[in-house]
């Protein structure tokens, strides 16, 4: 069992002084653009508080599991080295689910140690409840969590009306009455990152006596201030449209195709709407985005208007069934001009593996249905699109490049055991423990003059054992090929075809190459097969041919 030894400082979160409230510390190549995150993000940037990705993103708009978010919680508490004859350790095999050398551990387990997080209750023994590290922290989660590091007192003669018996009505109500709490979640909203800077950041600032200062720099009421300054906050509230509070895309990739979804990530564009009114201009009041099923990965989508301009989050619509996800826009926040083209368009967020997120979903939507009102008349007009969109699915891993892996050309010989040609493959995982690996190989055989291939077997770098084909006509078929040949997890893998070769003596013009021919498609079987550990996928995103080996000739 291993332990840490702490020193806990009591219960008080660290103490800061000259906090800088303002956009100077966003050292992120997708650093957020909307001003109250992007304000958030750079302060706990400042403190080391939030850090990045390796890559040097921050991602703001993916989703943060609970690992993640006592990592950050923890690190606004004092923890010194007790000295070494102080005997008292924190146990780093907690909870049930949260092996001693996980990254988290000692941020979890010092969060036990302190009473601040106790595992889900699931059944009558404590001990065995669990922690759920990955799945994503939720907003009353949160809250019980940061209200039990920085233990805000409720003002005197303030009164505390909690909505429901609910185990989190006294953390929501407190941070209403305090001011702490982001606007338009609710209970079982799942935080993003960009969210969890934001709710952070309150707290830090409330603590600092400051958060009228905060909230006056994001809403761009006041210029970057320090703690250290004096300045009153504005009491006015900025319009959507303005650009100054206006959130955009963070993200440049703009193509529609089919692709594959890591669980986990907001996904690439899935779908836009062209909105036109002949009759008058239009103030959008809904957007519904209805999908052709059921989608339990989906935890909503982020929409956007034609200029990037974020337009809001859209949440399953329960009362229109399990395929709507609608967003409620206020009034004039986006309006369509009389007789001018508008457009938005969707990308969804994705729930992570063992987080409500499943691997083989497919995912395609069937219609973007727009309600509003018109300007002019006040009449209610409801508008939907026609358009078939492409089909996606949803996985923990994903194959980003297919490449010869071998020269463009070389001379064509005769022989036996010769390589035949190379394919590299590249992927990216969506979590840690995805295995992500070639199964089946259907290679198509290009060639003229008269060229013969028999006897082919397929071999890895680093590996000395082949794994034997068949051939037949122009076709060599790999199948059930093992993972210690097809496995490319930790870094690219180049697979190589071996095989005799006989070339007539004679032969004008001779050549040979190999081709993986179809990329398939969702519904569709294409030229191979791959799995990311949970589900196999027999089509690989991209165009035909997927890819062209070296071409021998002589």
């Amino acid at each position: 069992m291993r332990k840490i030894l702490i020193f806990l400082i009591g219960l008080f979160p660290i103490a800061v002084s000259a906090v800088s409230y303002d956009t100077l510390n966003l050292p992120y190549s997708d650093a957020p653009t909307d001003l109250p995150t992007a304000v958030a993000v750079s302060t706990l940037t400042d403190l080391e508080i939030l850090e990045g990705n390796p890559d040097g993103t921050f991602r703001p708009h993916r989703l943060l599991n609970r690992a993640e978010f006592m990592t950050i919680a923890m690190r606004l508490l004092p923890l010194t080295p007790m000295p070494e004859p102080m005997q008292n350790a924190v146990d780093l095999s907690c909870f049930i689910d949260v092996p001693a050398g996980a990254w988290y551990a000692s941020s979890v387990c010092q969060a036990k140690a302190l009473n601040i997080v106790h595992g889900n209750a699931v059944g009558d023994d404590p001990a065995q409840w669990p922690f759920v590290p990955e799945r994503p922290v939720q907003y009353e989660e949160a809250l019980k969590i940061l209200f039990g590091i920085f233990n805000f007192a409720v003002p005197q003669g303030a009164v505390l009306q909690t909505a429901s018996d609910a185990w989190y009505a006294v953390y929501v109500a407190k941070a209403q009455l305090l001011n702490l709490h982001l606007s338009g979640l609710l209970p079982g909203h799942q935080l993003t990152r960009g969210e969890i800077a934001r709710l952070v950041a309150n707290f830090v600032a409330y603590a600092d006596g400051n958060l009228d200062i905060l909230h006056a720099v994001q809403e761009g009421t006041s210029s970057s201030s320090s703690s250290s300054s004096s300045s009153s906050a504005s009491n006015s509230t900025s319009s959507a449209s303005t650009s100054s509070s206006s959130s955009y895309d963070p993200r440049s990739d703009t193509e529609v195709r089919a692709d594959f979804l890591l669980l986990g990530t907001t996904t690439p564009i899935l779908g836009a709407a062209q909105i036109f009114s002949d009759t008058e201009p239009l103030d959008v009041t809904t957007i519904t985005i209805v999908l052709t099923g059921e989608t339990p990965s989906i935890q909503g989508f982020l929409v956007y208007d034609q200029d990037t301009r974020f337009i809001g989050r859209a949440y399953r619509d329960t009362s229109a069934g399990t395929r709507h996800y609608t967003v409620d826009l206020a009034s004039s926040a986006f309006v369509v001009p009389h007789r001018e083209n508008r457009s938005v368009y969707a990308r969804a967020m994705l729930n992570p593996y063992k987080g409500g997120g499943t691997s083989g979903e497919t995912v395609q939507i069937e219609s973007f249905q727009v309600k509003g009102d018109g300007v002019w008349s006040h009449r209610a007009y409801t508008k939907s699109t026609t358009e078939t969109y492409a089909a996606y699915q949803t996985s923990r891993a994903r194959i980003t490049a297919i490449e010869n892996g071998g020269y463009a050309e070389d001379p064509l010989v005769s022989g036996t055991d010769l390589p035949l040609g190379s394919f590299r493959f590249t992927g990216e995982l969506g979590d840690s423990s995805a295995d992500l690996a070639v199964t089946d190989l259907a290679i198509t055989i290009e060639q003229n003059g008269g060229v013969l291939v028999s006897g082919v077997a397929l071999g890895s770098e680093g590996i000395s054992d082949r794994f034997g084909c068949s051939v037949a006509s122009s076709t060599i078929t790999c199948s059930g090929i093992p993972e210690m040949f097809g496995s490319f997890d930790d870094a690219p893998r180049t697979l190589t075809f071996y095989g005799d070769v006989s070339v007539p003596d004679d032969a004008l013009n001779a050549w040979l190459r190999l081709k993986i021919n179809q990329a398939g498609s969702v519904g569709s079987s294409g030229a191979m097969t791959w799995t990311d550990g949970d589900t196999g996928f027999s089509w690989v995103q991209g165009s035909s041919p997927v890819a062209v080996s070296t071409s021998f000739s002589r």
